[in-house]
């Protein structure tokens, strides 16, 4: 197998990978998916961001460190989601 094979069986099977996750027969299905929880996980990290502004002065300032740590995995979840929905619209 050449190179060039082997990078497009791998991206075959990232496709694969998250048709199978997402339960959908095409791509254009998973990416219709994949937008809406792209859109719902940046307003979760927003909104999680905008909560640990409001109680960072509280009492419980712990929650101000817990909304950023969520915030942040929402971000890294939000880059997730945004690198397949690229390559589930890019062909191999």
């Amino acid at each position: 197998m050449t190179g060039d094979q082997n990078e497009t069986s791998q991206h075959e099977a990232y496709v694969q990978h998250w048709l199978d996750a997402l339960d959908c027969q095409t791509r254009e299905q998973a990416n219709v998916t994949l937008a809406r929880l792209i859109g719902q996980t940046d307003q979760w990290r927003w909104d999680l961001l905008e909560l640990s502004k409001q109680v960072a002065g509280a009492p419980e300032h712990g929650l101000a460190d817990h909304a950023r740590k969520v915030a942040t995995e929402c971000d890294a979840l939000y880059w997730h989601l945004t690198i397949a929905s690229a390559a589930l619209r890019n062909g191999s």
